[in-house]
Order: C-alpha cells, then sequence, then structure tokens
C-alpha cells in the first residue's frame, strides 16, 4: 500500500487504481472495509519508521494525486473511520494525530456546521473540499436546499465549484445507471443547475467555465485531470448523459452566452457524438455496471435517446444561428461531429457556404 501511494511500482499502482475504482458501486469512493483496511494498514506500517507521523502524512498527500479514490472513500466514510483511526494511533503512538488526519476531522466539523464562508479556507486542495461536501450532502447534513447558502457557496474559488459540479454529475449519472426514483434525480440535476449558474455570475465572462470538466484529456495537465481518477469507467462514460441532461435545463440567455464562448461549440459537438455512441452501446455499459438488473437498459436507452433528440435540436439551432462560428474552423467542427449523425455534419458544412449570410437578428427557441 505505501509503495503504491508513493508512487513505486508505477505500472501495477495504475492497475490497482482502476482496479479499485471499477469495482464498486459507490459513486466516487469504494467500500467501507477496504478503505478501513488501506488507512489502518497504514498507520501499522507507518510504525516501523522513526517518525510515524511523518510517514501518515507523506501517503496521505501523495494520495491526492496518485491514488484520490482512497482519499474521496476516506471523505465518504470518515464518520465511521475517526474513532476507529483515532483510537487505534492513540494506541500505538505518543505523539499528535498526523497533520493530514487532523485535516479531515476538522473537516468534518465543519461540514457538519455548515458554514461556507469558513468551509475550507484554503483551496489547495479544491476537489478533496468538494469531494466532503458532496458526500455530506448524500448523508443529509445539509442538502444545499437553502439559497443563502448557495450564495455563500459563491465565496469559493472556480476551482472549488468546478470540482463540486463533477461530483454532483457524478451522482446524476449514478441515479440514471441505478434507476433511482425520479424525485432523487431531479434534485441532483436541479443542483447541477444552480452551481452553473452560480459558476458562470462569478465567471462573468472571464476565467473557467463549467464545461471544462467535458474538454479533459488524459494529455492535458489541469488541475482537474485527478477528477477522472475518482469515477468509475462506466460513470466517466456517461458524462455525456448529464451534460445533455441539464443543458435543457439552463436560462436562455445563458445558452446565449454558452455560444459565445470559445470552445463550447466544440465541446458541445464532441459531446453530442459520445451520447449517439452511449446510446449505442448502453446495452454493455449497463450491464456492466448492473449485471443483476436486466431490465434496466430498455429504460436507459429510452432516456438517452430523448436527450439525443433535444441535444441534435439544441446543436441545429446553435449553428443555424452561428452561420460561421467565431472560434472554430470547419474541420474542427466536423472533427468534433464525427460520422454518426450525417443531419449534424450537413448543417456544419452549411453554415460555411460563402452565401450562407442570414440576418442573425431573429433567435431561434433552443429548446
Amino acid at each position: 500500500g505505501l509503495q503504491m501511494a508513493s508512487g513505486s511500482g508505477h505500472r501495477s499502482g495504475d492497475g490497482a487504481r482502476g482496479r479499485m475504482k471499477n469495482i464498486s458501486s459507490l459513486t466516487c469512493a469504494i467500500p467501507y472495509d477496504v478503505t478501513a483496511h488501506f488507512l489502518r494498514g497504514l498507520i501499522n506500517c507507518s510504525m516501523d519508521y522513526e517518525k510515524p507521523a511523518e510517514q501518515v502524512n507523506s501517503i496521505l498527500m501523495s494520495c491526492q494525486h496518485k491514488c484520490p479514490i482512497l482519499l474521496s472513500s476516506a471523505m465518504k466514510w470518515w464518520p465511521l473511520l475517526q474513532s476507529v483511526l483515532c483510537s487505534q494511533w492513540q494506541m500505538q503512538s505518543n505523539d499528535a494525530v498526523p497533520k493530514e488526519m487532523q485535516k479531515l476531522m476538522d473537516c468534518q466539523q465543519i461540514a457538519r456546521s455548515f458554514h461556507v464562508s469558513e468551509y475550507f479556507p484554503s483551496d489547495d486542495c479544491p476537489w478533496l473540499s468538494a469531494a466532503f461536501l458532496s458526500f455530506s450532502s448524500q448523508r443529509q447534513i445539509n442538502r444545499l436546499e437553502q439559497g443563502h447558502e448557495m450564495q455563500e457557496l459563491g465565496n469559493k474559488s472556480q476551482q472549488f465549484l468546478v470540482c463540486l459540479l463533477f461530483f454532483y454529475m457524478m451522482d446524476l449519472s449514478s441515479c440514471q445507471l441505478q434507476a433511482k426514483e425520479a424525485k432523487v434525480f431531479s434534485e441532483v440535476l436541479m443542483k447541477c443547475v444552480e452551481i452553473i449558474h452560480l459558476m458562470e455570475q462569478k465567471r462573468k465572462g472571464s476565467g473557467e467555465s463549467w464545461f471544462i470538466l467535458f474538454e479533459l484529456e488524459e494529455k492535458q495537465q489541469t488541475p482537474y485531470q485527478v477528477l477522472h481518477k475518482l469515477g468509475s469507467s462506466v460513470l466517466i462514460r456517461m458524462l455525456p448523459f448529464a451534460f445533455y441532461s441539464v443543458l435543457p435545463k439552463l436560462d436562455k440567455s445563458l445558452c446565449d452566452e454558452l455560444l459565445a464562448a470559445p470552445n463550447f461549440l466544440i465541446v458541445a459537438l464532441k459531446t453530442y457524438a459520445s451520447l449517439v455512441q452511449l446510446f449505442l452501446d448502453s446495452q454493455e455499459i449497463l450491464t456492466e455496471a448492473s449485471p443483476s438488473v436486466p431490465q434496466q437498459p430498455k429504460v436507459a436507452q429510452a432516456d438517452t435517446l430523448e436527450l439525443i433528440t433535444q441535444g441534435r435540436r439544441f446543436l441545429l439551432h446553435a449553428l443555424s444561428k452561428c452561420p460561421k462560428p467565431r472560434y472554430s474552423s470547419k474541420s474542427q467542427l466536423l472533427e468534433a461531429c464525427g460520422d454518426l449523425d450525417p443531419e449534424i455534419r450537413a448543417a456544419i458544412v452549411h453554415c460555411f457556404q460563402p452565401d450562407n449570410e442570414d440576418d442573425l437578428a431573429t433567435e431561434p427557441q433552443l429548446f
């Protein structure tokens, strides 16, 4: 365990981390017993060193990037883990609780009181902060239901809000995969919408937008790269479903602003192509996610097909509204679109025809 988290045995560690996040049906977490086993083992192993607390701190800090699923699981299970781990530490050492363990204890206390203005005053690891708030909400310590609490979240950094949105979008995908009741799905969906509106109001045309979550590629080095290490491969593949579930719920004025944003149209096209592929692969994906629920794929296929219809309507109107997109070339848009929807490809080609200089005064209804 110490070797995997610290980076020794790099290839085998990558494989182990991939297996850990994919064996669990939980959202961005592994089961309690696995989490407790690793952390208790970490404390035991640290006692072989002259300064055990430094070893624990070093490994937990390494996990922030090398094995984040372990820390997100610690966030989820901390109400149960705290007494177990603290008792073990006190039995084996006379030193104070390691700093990184103390951080987890402090986070839990703040989550209970939910003073968002004080919540994680340091944003040195925003995804960890967002994980704690998300899991606290799931435990109904606080459900982010009151408007003033959402406003207080506006005091947090854009990085924190992007990460928080990621966790809620993972919840949204999980609700779909597990066929949870419509009320639960709707609640999570509206939280995603509220966070997006909050982010865009805070951003005011500059800085990172929410759709950066859908621009993450393995080769890019961004603060958000770690997020894709937290969700299972199935949940990550479901992100296009979350994107096109949220998009119709956004204000029309916000949609208009998004269409003027660099890269948004490319992101929307790529995500649409992935959504179509998701529909084609839905039997395989949902069987992998829930092999014991044979009737579920048909339900999910119907939902995905409805989103494809809405997504196509949005893109066709968006392309008709912007005959020659300012930030993209025809080749870029065609590459983003792929070959799965000839109608969208034809609309892109039409955008760049020389005689296509339509009057832009009339704005179509996007949804």
